[in-house]
């Protein structure tokens, strides 16, 4: 019964001698999927948001204040009404 525990990420491919593993090739996905998606939410802005527009700013708003945003119950209860109304 051994145990097959194995630290280093998987090679996928190599491009040359360059390695690509798993660990790369789905950070670069998501990084993609990310930023096709606030790309598509940027051309498609209004000036009277849409729910998806007003969700996406309170989140970016929520990265830029950093550790300095901390929900309050109220504010929490309009979150969790604003995603229940999606």
């Amino acid at each position: 019964m051994g145990l097959d525990i194995s630290l280093a990420p998987d090679i996928i491919f190599r491009i040359g001698s360059f390695p690509v593993t798993n660990t790369l090739f789905w950070s670069f996905f998501i990084s993609l999927f990310l930023i096709l998606i606030f790309v598509l939410t940027g051309k498609k802005m209004k000036d009277v948001p849409s729910k998806l527009q007003n969700i996406i700013e309170k989140a970016m708003k929520i990265l830029e204040e950093g550790n300095n945003y901390h929900p309050n119950k109220i504010l929490l209860k309009y979150w969790l009404a604003e995603v229940m109304t999606l």
